[in-house]
């Protein structure tokens, strides 16, 4: 916008000096055509005519160019439309993920319909009641069977020996088992980690893709921008397209990235609680392995306490023993039950863990289909903005060529108007040529200046621009002594607007009307600056460090 305020002042002022110069020329010609009044009507209605013509010109200058940019400013528009409805479809897809992972995590946290507490306090209770009720038969039959205890005490050891070499059998099972769990817990770690990899990997190489692709059309757009000037701001609206479809890309890898964070976390969640099972069920066989140890601890107390009563008590022995083996049975029946209790439970997690590993799959496919489909749309962007521009140039072109067509008749039949004036006048009056002679002097003096006027118009355009690119500054005249300063970092969009006076003193004055995105820390525009022109560059310098340290 401010480039455009300044070349329209630019033109302005070359539009007055021409108007002086017509104002000049008509005031000239008015006098010397005053001697003859039909020449002098048919002059002026020609004149009027070609005026008119000028204005027409000048109006349909900048007319098919703004068409031209609202109907590019439609289509981006719909674009936009269409990329949100996408990340709007992608969203639903993901809550409905959401749901159907707490669905299989309710399931996990139900056990499968195991329920271990139960099953120990049966056995605890059964072994409380059958050690009660043999300590009540010891107290009624220990006169008895004292004989008794002495021959069935060697039967005793050797049943003794043979229930510690199962118990350790038990033991090295359980250490087994162990292993196999952590050896099947490292595997799938380190499958998961394979996984996780290859699929970061592919987001890195998609991500060094994009970017390559933003170096390369930056470098393009450079290139266009030197060339031509009025395609700035249509380059600099595609540059903003690309970077929001990098932006949309880095968010929907950043939705990819938070969905594998959660199933990480949800199957390392799962294999703590089931090691945390695991291991209460080694524990509670343990406590009971230790029971039995207790129990056969206190009968080997009681046969040295009684082994003149040993006899009267054998046959309650043989009972007890035949209760300890019954409680083996059941041991290991119990154990039999969690191994193929373990063996569904790793059945059921590798069903999950395949149906997981589809849904990545079927992520990946997805977010490669997105990719595609925005590649196709830089791909339409890029046919769009070359077919706009290729049909601007040949309108431009066209009217350029139509232009000086009608310039290059007008000024013919100007031509030979002035031609049968100038015949006209010298038959008509010599006396009038030296008047002529010196206003067609003063036209081609005045046509010498116009084109001084245009060649510093030019250069001063191309140090504006320089100006601007350097000090990051763009200057508005809103009237003769005051000015809008507006200096702005298009790296992170600091800003600071300002309003510039000049006094009648030759001082300057600044007050701001916005500051945005940056901070100003020494409170150096919260109130009315006056400076004087050796102070303008301190100023400058402390404006650009304002915007630029806040990268």
């Amino acid at each position: 916008m401010t480039k455009r305020t300044s070349i329209e002042a630019i033109n302005k002022n070359n539009y007055s000096s021409i108007d002086d110069i017509k104002k000049s020329f008509q005031s000239n010609m008015e006098t010397l055509l005053e001697k003859d009044s039909n020449a002098e009507n048919s002059y002026k209605r020609k004149y009027i005519n070609l005026k008119e013509s000028v204005g027409t010109i000048k109006k349909l200058r900048f007319t098919e160019t703004e068409q031209l940019f609202e109907e590019f400013k439609i289509k981006a528009e719909q674009r936009d439309s269409d990329a949100r409805k996408l990340i709007n479809k992608i969203k639903r897809e993901l809550d409905n993920y959401k749901t159907s992972n707490k669905v299989l995590k309710e399931t996990l946290n139900s056990n499968h319909g195991f329920d271990c507490e139960t099953i120990r306090k049966d056995i605890l209770l059964r072994v409380e009641d059958d050690h009660k009720f043999s300590i009540s038969q010891l107290k009624l039959n220990y006169d008895e069977k004292m004989s008794q205890l002495e021959s069935s005490s060697n039967q005793m050891i050797v049943e003794r020996d043979q229930n510690k070499e199962k118990i350790t059998q038990l033991e090295l099972e359980i250490e087994k088992l162990k292993q196999q769990n952590q050896e099947q817990q490292e595997k799938e770690k380190l499958e998961k980690d394979q996984l996780e990899k290859e699929f970061q990997d592919k987001i890195i190489q998609e991500k060094e893709k994009l970017e390559k692709e933003y170096q390369q059309q930056q470098q393009q757009q450079q290139k266009e921008k030197e060339q031509q000037d009025q395609q700035d701001q249509k380059e600099k609206q595609k540059i903003q397209d690309i970077s929001l479809i990098i932006k949309n890309n880095e968010q929907i890898d950043q939705y990819y990235k938070d969905i594998i964070q959660e199933l990480k976390l949800k199957f390392e969640e799962e294999s703590k609680n089931n090691n945390l099972k695991f291991e209460q069920i080694i524990k509670k066989s343990e406590e009971k392995l230790a029971e039995s140890s207790k129990l056969i601890l206190k009968l080997e107390t009681e046969k040295t306490d009684l082994l003149g009563k040993f006899q009267m008590l054998s046959n309650k022995f043989q009972e007890k023993s035949n209760n300890h083996k019954e409680l083996l049975m059941q041991f290991e029946e119990l154990k039999q039950n969690i191994i193929n209790e373990r063996e569904e439970f790793n059945n059921i997690k590798n069903k999950e863990i395949e149906q997981l590993n589809k849904k990545l799959q079927d992520k990946s496919n997805e977010l490669q289909e997105l990719k595609e489909s925005t590649e196709q749309s830089k791909i339409e962007l890029q046919k769009e903005f070359e077919d706009i521009q290729a049909k601007f140039d040949e309108n431009l072109m066209e009217q350029l060529k139509k232009k000086d067509q009608e310039l290059e008749d007008q000024i013919k039949k100007h031509n030979e108007e002035i031609e049968e004036l100038e015949e006209r006048l010298e038959k008509s009056n010599d006396d009038s040529l030296p008047t002529v002679e010196n206003l067609l002097n003063q036209l081609k003096d005045q046509k010498l200046e116009l084109d001084s006027l245009i060649s510093k118009n030019t250069t001063s355009l191309k140090y504006i621009e320089l100006f601007e690119i350097f000090t990051h500054l763009k200057i508005i005249q809103v009237t003769d002594t005051t000015y809008e300063l507006i200096c702005q970092n298009q790296s992170n969009n600091a800003k600071i607007h300002l309003k510039f006076s000049i006094e009648e003193d030759g001082s300057y004055s600044c007050s701001t009307i916005s500051i945005d995105n940056c901070k100003d820390e020494n409170n150096m525009f919260s109130e009315e600056i006056i400076f004087t022109k050796e102070d303008a560059s301190g100023f400058l310098v402390n404006m650009l460090s304002i915007i630029l340290n806040d990268q």
